[in-house]
């Protein structure tokens, strides 16, 4: 009896292990299926950061997805390829392309694949971009196009901007705050410059609007623009004469900033109006004696500017320049004929309203100085 009991035991075991096998093995299965994606996705990325083609070849043939993240920094072979790759960078990236990598992706911190990375990307890769229909006026989260973040990360490579520019980038698209890609080129500061001529040539070139209006009604021109731009943008056909929502020309709201003188300078020497108004009717001279700036004064009479124009509340330079103590352009002001006894809307006369600021100073003093020595040289440029 026990023996047949053995008989009929061993094969249900037996069967049961079968079973247990064979369910094991689809688990199994299903479970290499679910993290083959994941595997055969990360040994491409490797392969791709290390440059190596044949084995980037070899994942993407057996079935490696070129559009999957990685899990924890969520950055793609595409990526990869074009930042971290130092060999066969050109030909990864085309067999990237070439067997599907979506080149419109928009990355997790909203920026469409190519805005991601541009700092990395080199003039010769752009037609191949293009070729797999790379949209070059992609927006980001911020509204900001493939140019506005190449000039936002201070990219300074004018051949990859030309590239661009040739495969498709339009160089007027708006921010959502009106400014164009030229704008930001402009007005990147005062430093770093030389970079930025050959950038700006090159999107003038590509047809960039000097006149198009941000949000507050300014151009290019009517902002922190070095000197050496004020030629490029004026000869590209930006307006000396357009004003803002503020009622400013780019001198005037240059000259009011206090701190760019040269630049004030560029655009007289290049026909801006030297006696526009603003809306309280002060003129860039006004300004120019405001923050003492005697090498601007000069500039400005030197191309017409009138020294003794009131504005709405009857101020003038003189008034202006003796109310904030600035002696040498007290000097200079009344060396070029400005009138001591106009009086503004106080009744004061600029000596008076020097008065009621500081006895230190007087256009009276200046005069009799005058008399007696030459007017001060120019400090410079503030």
């Amino acid at each position: 009896m026990e023996q047949l009991n053995r008989r009929q035991v061993i094969p249900a075991v037996i069967a049961v292990c079968v079973i247990a096998c064979a369910l094991g093995f689809i688990w199994l299965k299903r479970l290499v299926a679910r993290k083959r994606p994941a595997v055969y996705g990360r040994a491409l990325r490797q392969a791709v950061g290390r440059g190596d083609l044949g084995q980037t070849e070899w994942w993407l043939r057996n079935g490696a997805d070129p559009n999957l993240p990685a899990q924890s920094s969520g950055r793609l072979a595409l990526e990869v390829a074009v930042v971290s790759t130092r060999i066969n960078k050109r030909e990864i990236v085309a067999l990237l392309l070439d067997h599907g990598a979506d080149p419109n992706v928009v990355i997790p911190d909203g920026r469409p694949l190519i805005a991601s990375v541009i700092l990395h990307l080199s003039p010769e890769l752009v037609p191949l971009f293009a070729e797999a229909g790379t949209d070059f006026n992609q927006r980001d989260k911020e509204g900001r196009t493939v140019l506005h973040n190449a000039v936002d990360s201070h990219l300074r490579n004018a051949a990859v901007f030309a590239a661009l520019l040739e495969a498709g980038a339009d160089p007027n698209l708006q921010h959502k705050d009106g400014t164009t890609v030229l704008h930001q080129v402009a007005w990147q500061g005062l430093g770093q410059v030389s970079g930025r001529v050959e950038i700006m040539k090159t999107l003038i070139a590509h047809g960039a609007d000097p006149n198009i209006k941000d949000n507050r009604g300014r151009t290019p021109l009517a902002g922190e623009v070095p000197a050496r731009l004020v030629p490029l943008l004026v000869e590209a056909g930006s307006d000396l004469a357009v004003t803002d929502h503020d009622g400013l020309t780019p001198l005037a709201w240059v000259v009011q900033s206090g701190k760019m003188s040269k630049t004030a300078i560029a655009m007289i020497d290049k026909g801006a109006d030297v006696n526009v108004e603003d809306k309280s009717g002060s003129t860039p001279l006004f300004w120019a004696a405001t923050h003492g700036d005697v090498a601007l004064a000069k500039a400005l009479v030197a191309k017409g500017a009138s020294v003794n124009h009131a504005n709405q509340r009857g101020f003038t330079p003189l008034h202006n320049a003796a109310g904030n103590f600035h002696k040498e352009t007290v000097a200079y002001l009344v060396a070029q004929g400005a009138k001591l006894d106009v009086r503004n809307d106080k009744g004061l006369t600029p000596s008076a309203y020097a008065k009621t600021r500081s006895d230190s100073l007087t256009p009276e003093k200046a005069a009799r100085k005058k008399a007696t020595s030459d007017c001060p040289e120019a400090p410079g440029s503030r």
